[in-house]
């Protein structure tokens, strides 16, 4: 028994390892494909693959929704290596849980929408790629797709949203979903 003990903490050290130090450094983090060849979403890329996944998929533009903190230096990454490759980054501050200013996520689709109509292809991304990616996702759905709120609700599922922990994004989600469309239209860009 005493012997099982320490193998069994070893194991589960090893496992966390492998998930949190080594997986991030071969894929990206719930990195998918929105349209194809052109829009992208993920959270946070590793720096030690973040050239090669903008140079891989071509990304021109990244958007993304987190706030620039001093802290967090995969940020000043990100940025060097972007700017490496001559790739703009426009930030659209929202908080983790994917609400705040709605003007952000007015904002983030009115510019997502530009570089597509441009064709650039565009990545974007938050943190975890899962509240505020999702957020920003549903919204481009239902407004520029119309699909249905519960196929749009079905694929931030996909990428790990938890209605039991973060249940009230949808109804804000929702509820701004008609002045960002009106936005949108002001732009001309519905």
């Amino acid at each position: 028994m005493r012997k099982t003990i320490p193998v069994l903490f070893g194991a589960i050290l090893s496992l966390y390892i492998l998930i949190e130090e080594v997986r991030p450094r071969i894929f990206p983090k719930r990195f998918g494909e929105v349209v194809q060849d052109t829009i992208f979403r993920s959270g946070r890329i590793h720096p030690d693959i973040y050239d090669s996944v903008l140079k891989e998929h071509e990304i021109d533009t990244i958007i993304s929704l987190t706030e620039k903190k001093s802290n967090h230096d995969w940020q000043d990454q990100e940025i060097e290596i972007a700017k490496e490759l001559g790739v703009p980054i426009y930030r659209f501050p929202l908080k983790g849980d994917g609400t705040g200013n709605p003007s952000e996520y007015q904002k983030a689709l009115v510019r997502l929408r530009q570089e597509e109509n441009a064709g650039r292809n565009v990545l974007l991304h938050c943190a975890a790629g899962t509240n505020r990616t999702g957020g920003a996702i549903f919204l481009y759905r239902t407004i520029f797709e119309q699909t249905t709120d519960e196929r749009a609700i079905s694929e931030m599922l996909r990428y790990d949203f938890s209605v039991k922990d973060n249940g009230h994004l949808i109804p804000y989600l929702k509820n701004i979903r008609p002045s960002v469309e009106r936005t949108l239209r002001s732009e001309g860009l519905l």
